[in-house]
């Protein structure tokens, strides 16, 4: 139905995942689908485990890099009063985080 209006799948970009379930391969179009374990979706990573772990170590990986980032431009300079420093922290590296 959706090939009637120009609507095509992909098969080379797109990917299949079983929760907690053993991996069949699926066809489509006699195009195999691959299996993944683990992708990132709008910025989270999901795995086939459920398991939060790396997505948490990403997160934290990446908040560590924006307050690394903000080392020498903004946390080394006296001239900026703790209050700045602290929005500048609550707008730019917890948001990462979270």
């Amino acid at each position: 139905a959706a090939g009637q209006i120009g609507l095509v799948i992909n098969t080379a970009k797109t990917k299949s995942m079983f929760i907690n379930l053993e991996q069949d391969d699926i066809l489509l179009s006699g195009d195999r689908i691959e299996a993944v374990n683990s992708f990132v979706y709008l910025g989270t990573t999901v795995t086939s485990t459920t398991s939060t772990s790396e997505e948490v170590n990403t997160r934290l990986g990446k908040a560590s890099a924006a307050f690394s980032a903000l080392r020498n431009p903004l946390w080394n300079v006296r001239g900026v009063s703790t209050k700045t420093k602290l929005r500048v922290l609550d707008t730019t590296v917890l948001p990462v985080l979270l």
